[in-house]
């Protein structure tokens, strides 16, 4: 049973390496090499890993040996969405906001201030203010995550 799945797997793959498909990759980039400026850690760490496992673009340190520098900021923001009747707060909201802006060596700008925003709402526990806190990393580190899926996608599209 096992070798007949096994079997009909392989002969159903068969037809999809013969047609250039692709499982993993965003594609080539307008430039081969990136200077990323201005981010934190995590986040460099993974538009490096998505852009150099995806394409034949490096990231480079110095941005005299890049094509393209990609300047980013992050913000974090929260507050207050509704409150009970005793005025206490209830429901909260999230921003993660990404900036970025993408300049060639020859100094045009294919992306100039490009904004990506993303907002979550999640419950006020009063009992148990550490896990509301694990909470919010979690939301904010996903946001960031998604805001990087974006931004990969949006550096793909400029030719």
């Amino acid at each position: 049973m096992i070798r007949r799945s096994f079997v009909k797997s392989i002969v159903a793959a068969i037809p999809l390496s013969a047609c250039d498909f692709k499982l993993r990759g965003y594609g080539s980039y307008a430039f081969k090499r990136l200077a990323i400026v201005g981010t934190s850690p995590f986040c460099q760490a993974r538009i490096e890993r998505l852009i150099e496992s995806g394409s034949d673009t490096r990231i480079v340190q110095s941005i005299d040996d890049a094509d393209a520098i990609l300047r980013l900021s992050e913000f974090h923001d929260q507050g207050v969405l509704t409150n009970n009747s005793q005025g206490l707060p209830i429901e909260l909201w999230i921003k993660y906001s990404l900036k970025f802006t993408l300049t060639a060596r020859d100094g045009e700008a294919p992306i100039t201030r490009g904004e990506i925003v993303l907002n979550r709402n999640m419950a006020n526990n009063t009992k148990n203010q550490g896990a509301q806190s694990v909470e919010a990393d979690i939301l904010y580190a996903d946001m960031q995550n998604d805001a990087i899926d974006q931004l990969i996608r949006r550096l793909g599209a400029v030719y």
